[in-house]
């Protein structure tokens, strides 16, 4: 007998574009929305930096953290410990980074 399907607890990725240089991804988990924002910059000497934002999505006056780093996946985790930091002063909310990190990671966001 199959076992009923279980809704993922996890984020998952519903749209994904480009803006500005930039790709776009926003995620949702039980109704809370995320938007990841990943964009390349020169770094120099034919390296390349990435750079990764994070909003809560569908907010007019959302808190935008940044941070860069060597790869996509770095500078993603600089943003998670940075809104870690900021989150009570900023009121926002306790998010799931590995699953942030994992629905990125399926569609190769990171």
């Amino acid at each position: 007998m199959l076992e009923p399907h279980k809704p993922s607890s996890g984020y998952r990725v519903v749209k994904q574009y480009q803006s500005d240089g930039e790709r776009v991804y926003e995620l949702d988990s039980a109704g809370t929305r995320l938007e990841i924002r990943v964009s390349s910059r020169s770094a120099g000497s034919g390296q390349r930096s990435w750079h990764v934002s994070a909003q809560l999505g569908g907010v007019s006056d959302a808190i935008v953290l940044s941070e860069s780093g060597a790869t996509k996946s770095e500078a993603l985790t600089k943003v998670s410990a940075l809104w870690s930091e900021q989150d009570t002063a900023h009121a926002l909310p306790s998010l799931d980074w590995p699953a942030v990190a994992q629905a990125l990671l399926a569609v190769r966001g990171i």
